[in-house]
């Protein structure tokens, strides 16, 4: 097996081989891959963090990798990334096919099968990769409005929808509304709204803003609501697993991860970047 270093050429030569070699390695016993340092991620496009060709195709580009390639100058592993779909990576390190899950927001539930950043119960916003806010989106027609606490404007509570496996459909759940998770795309949460099979789409706000812009269709028949929805931390967890065999280097990647976030090559990538 290859094991150099994750190339540090720049991200935009990075040829998707070298994304997908890791895939391989999934069920490996994690004896025989104790240089490697498997991550997942989730494979659906979201940029900046992960960018898109004309056609909407991913990229090999974007702020994650630029965080990834930042990491791996830091460390001794050998980084392998391993996009998945967002469910699938969450299978994936609970059966310890993957050491990490890189950009995870924290539930009590996760907390009782992988482990984040210290401290136990409230992982330190320092050690966060990223932070996302969310909002509501609904038809521009509806009645729908948001007070910071309830949607108000129907008879009935709001049918909601939301990304498969993202933690905003259990805030939204216990919010009292009834959640469908089917469309993997912010694009097609609004479609869904957009054609009255949901009353709100639970969205990042950012991504959900960068897609009404591109579709004139959804710009105009869809609208955002203020104030946000919630603002949320994205951390990377390791498995029980390797967190068991390995506590003291879980906690020396975590420090090393706060470093890159706080660092000014990260900080000018952001920059350069975000509006």
């Amino acid at each position: 097996m290859h094991r150099a270093k994750t190339s540090l050429l720049p991200l935009a030569s990075w040829p998707w081989a070298w994304l997908v070699m890791g895939l391989g390695l999934l069920g490996a016993p994690a004896a025989q891959a104790s240089h490697l340092l498997r991550i997942c991620f989730n494979e659906t496009p979201h940029p900046p963090w992960r960018e898109v060709d004309a056609q909407g195709r991913a990229l090999p580009r974007g702020l994650d990798y630029v965080f990834i390639e930042l990491l791996q100058k830091r460390i001794p592993e050998t980084i392998r990334l391993q996009p998945l779909p967002w469910r699938r990576c969450l299978e994936a390190i609970e059966r310890g096919e993957v050491d990490a899950v890189f950009g995870i927001s924290y539930l009590p539930e996760r907390a009782q099968r992988w482990v984040y950043p210290p401290p136990a119960g409230s992982p330190d916003p320092h050690y966060a990769v990223r932070r996302f806010r969310f909002s509501w989106y609904v038809a521009q027609p509806s009645p729908w409005v948001w007070d910071g606490q309830r949607l108000q404007g129907g008879n009935a509570p709001a049918r909601v929808v939301a990304q498969p496996g993202f933690s905003i459909a259990q805030v939204a759940r216990e919010l009292g509304y009834p959640v469908r998770e089917s469309a993997r795309t912010v694009e097609g949460n609004l479609h869904l709204v957009l054609k009255g099979e949901a009353d709100a789409a639970a969205l990042q706000t950012n991504e959900a803003d960068r897609v009404l812009g591109l579709e004139p269709q959804l710009q105009q028949g869809i609208r955002k609501l203020e104030p946000a929805l919630q603002q949320r931390d994205y951390f990377v967890v390791f498995s029980q697993r390797f967190h068991q065999t390995r506590p003291q280097r879980a906690l020396a990647l975590w420090q090393q991860m706060r470093a890159v976030r706080e660092s000014e090559p990260y900080r000018q990538a952001e920059a350069r970047a975000l509006p």
